[in-house]
């Protein structure tokens, strides 16, 4: 992953739990500065370290906590950086969700070894979308969860998700959601 995930992981920790709290999952977890530069790709194995380490300092479980931060990364970081290439891809939830892969194509151009996971979108009517998202990344899940309700919030609007399935593959993980507009 890309350090600015680990940026973000920290910004939200700082923001909603503390300094003092971001330095004791910083160092338990056992990265180091320079898993945080924005540009620059990392092992994964360094998010996974400072998801489990914030979980357990911050007493959250780690799938709640990666809802939390789906929901943050829309809501600060991309909001705050990319809300011009989201916009450029979407005006509501279901058309960015549906152009998703295209625009990580864009980005996958500018960041080396991008890996995103792919999303794959059907308009059962105009109201609902079925979402079948594969992530070579386990347990990446609720952190996609997060990123739907973001984008709800994002666009103001009023959806419900359903969490149909979700299974663990060799390479990953994939994951049907439903989503309605209310």
């Amino acid at each position: 992953m890309y350090g600015m995930i680990h940026k973000s992981l920290q910004d939200m920790i700082c923001e909603k739990h503390g300094k003092a709290k971001w330095e004791e999952v910083f160092i338990n977890s056992k990265a180091d500065d320079e898993a945080f530069l924005s540009l620059n790709n990392y092992s994964d194995n360094i998010a996974y370290s400072i998801i489990s380490t914030a979980s357990k300092i911050l007493n959250i479980p780690a799938e709640q906590f990666l809802k939390e931060f789906g929901i943050y990364w829309v809501l600060k970081t991309a909001k705050t950086n990319y809300s011009n290439l989201i916009n450029q891809y979407g005006k509501n939830s279901f058309e960015l969700l549906t152009n998703i892969n295209s625009m990580h194509e864009q980005i996958a151009s500018v960041f080396i070894n991008y890996a995103p996971p792919i999303i794959e979108t059907k308009r059962i009517d105009p109201s609902t979308l079925h979402i079948l998202y594969r992530s070579t990344r386990k347990g990446f899940t609720p952190f996609m969860l997060g990123i739907i309700e973001g984008l709800a919030v994002y666009f103001d609007e009023n959806i419900v998700i359903e969490y149909v399935r979700r299974h663990e593959t060799s390479d990953g993980e994939t994951t049907t959601f439903i989503l309605r507009k209310r």
